[in-house]
């Protein structure tokens, strides 16, 4: 995950890809990324760069495809297949981890079959450890995940170990004045210009000095989502501000 979209592992993978095509003679024609995207069956968005290389190695524009490895271009065995396919079609070569891979020979396609068989494995295994990690936590009634807006951790200040996931004040007034206003009719738009005036931090931490601060969408998303149902109540009424700490995963 590059959480903060700072591409550093992309560069630093395209680095090395360079460094694989100078070694062959290559000239590099495009240079497409997927930052901050699973290659895994389990992804939950589009892989915009995977279907464009597919694209362009259908147009036969490019006599080769790179990546720094396997699991790059695919975590599945059908993202194999569809790489194999297009490359087998337009004769287009593929590189990755500094070796050319030709799918028109039979052991090259099946030498690669197994480096993605591979990292479909690998990508299973991870979902099972936090599967089980997940389940465990739920167990114990640990928080898990992304805290949510109206919460605070706790931390023993020695150890360093989560104590327990509480309210906090701060937020959870900054809730509850925005639920009272929309009951009295206050129009959404009206709140976000005020917290933005107020200079109020917003959920997360801008990723540029250009950042546009509270936004409806953010403030409406934030309201209607519920608490958990086995967290602790503290008397709220069920408007979707906190009542408790979150445990479940």
């Amino acid at each position: 995950m590059d959480r903060l979209y700072l591409k550093r592992s992309v560069g630093d993978q395209e680095t090395d890809c360079r460094a694989w095509c100078d070694q062959q003679g290559w000239d590099v024609g495009r240079v497409i990324t997927d930052a901050n995207r699973s290659a895994s069956q389990w992804r939950t968005r589009e892989r915009e760069g995977f279907e464009e290389a597919l694209h362009l190695i259908r147009s036969a524009a490019f006599d080769a495809f790179v990546t720094w490895e396997p699991s790059r271009a695919g975590r599945e065995m059908p993202a194999y297949v569809r790489l194999r396919a297009a490359c087998q079609e337009a004769g287009v070569l593929y590189l990755t981890k500094g070796r050319v891979y030709d799918f028109s020979r039979s052991d090259d396609a099946f030498m690669m079959g197994l480096e993605f068989l591979t990292a479909e494995k690998d990508a299973a295994t991870i979902r099972e450890r936090q599967l089980r990690t997940v389940r465990l936590n739920a167990q114990k009634g640990r928080p898990h995940g992304q805290l949510p807006y109206g919460y605070r951790r706790v931390y023993d200040t020695t150890s360093g170990v989560l104590l327990r996931q509480e309210i906090d004040p701060v937020q959870a007034n900054l809730i509850r004045t925005a639920v009272e206003e929309i009951m009295h009719g206050v129009p959404v738009n009206r709140i976000i210009t005020r917290l933005n005036r107020e200079g109020v931090p917003t959920p997360k931490k801008p990723l540029t000095e250009n950042s546009r601060g509270w936004m409806t969408a953010t403030l409406r998303q934030i309201i209607k989502n519920p608490p958990s149902q086995d967290s602790v109540s503290t008397g709220a009424r069920s408007s979707g501000r906190p009542t408790g700490p979150r445990s479940s995963p």
